[in-house]
């Protein structure tokens, strides 16, 4: 293809060389976008600098935000965490970019950055946002996650300070609202489940919710004590420690639970306590406070808007200059315009999805003049 078919004067009256998204709720309007410029890129020459720059190859999510369009076939809004470090920025026309920024603010946080900054789980801070911004995005899909979920969205983030430990405990809190021993109610305040018979001392794992071998054979489900480790237990059918005898005892008395937390004179998870006293202090989270998706991207995403109000057409985007790896940028609306642009341009690459498209740009140093997305 030779370079005077690649220039801007070849775009047709009926496609647009320029992108419309909004960014934390403000529209934004970019005339002919540089087809290099990551997402990344411009969030931070525009002041957003939260989003960092971590790995560069979409392997530490430190630059994790949220990007959610609005899917037509299905009839709803899609919110989706992207590496904004490989996202081009030609791509997020039509879809409302959020970042770290349009969460909270110091004075005024998330519940999800509060829920991290209370339960320690940041430290340096660096990867924070990002970690941040894939809990957010669960929680804008489904308010109310299962914790297997919650650490299923983190799997795209890296962290070399904390551990992970804590910054899973905070995102927990969104799963029930309720840690093991301690709940929160819709008021927000702390309850501690106190022991029962029925409920066992308090501890993880109590002995007394054990069932002998009798009790299992008569059709009670439940654990079986170690007939090694509690000969007397077996024998009178009750699953509680205390009839070890003299060479055992209580867990609650003798302490050799050792691993459990429980103190002598209350038989509460200290640690559990004092996590759910700590969940007292949270704000709700009410997802109704969140930033809504633009409505005039849902007119704008089934081409009803307005003829005052801007349309969207099929992307034809030339580079002006010369030294652009991509040349030329494609974004047809239908099945047919994606034949046509094959056709004019047979060597152009197809980029669709989560794709490997920036890494072979940034890493392996591939050139693609024509992209079609």
């Amino acid at each position: 293809m030779s370079p005077s078919s690649l220039s801007s004067s070849t775009v047709a009256p009926d496609v647009s060389s320029s992108i419309l998204f909004y960014l934390n709720g403000q529209r934004v309007v970019v005339e002919h976008p540089d087809l290099d410029m990551t997402l990344l890129q411009y969030l931070r020459s525009t002041g957003l600098t939260g989003t960092k720059l971590g790995c560069g190859e979409g392997g530490c999510g430190a630059c994790t935000v949220m990007a959610s369009r609005y899917d037509t076939d299905e009839s709803r809004i899609i919110h989706a965490s992207v590496n904004a470090c490989l996202c081009p920025l030609a791509t997020v026309d039509g879809k409302h970019v959020i970042t770290v920024e349009g969460l909270g603010t110091s004075s005024r946080p998330h519940p999800v950055q509060e829920r991290i900054a209370l339960l320690h789980g940041s430290q340096c801070g660096f990867c924070t946002p990002g970690f941040v911004m894939s809990l957010y995005t669960l929680l804008r899909n489904n308010p109310n996650p299962t914790e297997h979920e919650i650490e299923e969205c983190f799997d795209g983030n890296l962290c070399r300070c904390t551990g992970y430990r804590p910054i899973l405990d905070a995102a927990k809190t969104f799963a029930d609202m309720a840690w093991k021993q301690g709940t929160v109610a819709a008021d927000g305040s702390a309850h501690i489940k106190e022991p029962t018979v029925q409920g066992g001392c308090g501890i993880d794992g109590c002995c007394r919710l054990q069932k002998s071998p009798d009790a299992v054979a008569q059709g009670d489900s439940g654990i079986v004590h170690d007939p090694i480790k509690a000969p007397s237990a077996i024998a009178n059918g009750d699953g509680c420690c205390k009839n070890l005898g003299a060479d055992g005892g209580c867990c609650k008395t003798t302490q050799k639970r050792h691993d459990s937390g429980v103190a002598e004179s209350e038989a509460v998870n200290q640690a559990e306590a004092d996590k759910a006293a700590v969940i007292a202090k949270f704000q709700r989270y009410d997802p109704t406070q969140d930033l809504i998706f633009p409505p005039f991207l849902i007119r704008y995403a089934k081409r009803t808007t307005s003829d005052a109000e801007p349309q969207m057409r099929p992307l034809d985007i030339a580079s002006t200059d010369p030294q652009s790896w991509c040349k030329r940028y494609l974004r047809p609306l239908k099945l047919s315009g994606l034949l046509k642009a094959l056709a004019q341009y047979p060597e152009a690459k197809l980029v669709a999805g989560n794709s490997e498209v920036g890494v072979e740009i940034k890493l392996k140093r591939a050139k693609f003049a024509t992209q079609i997305y």
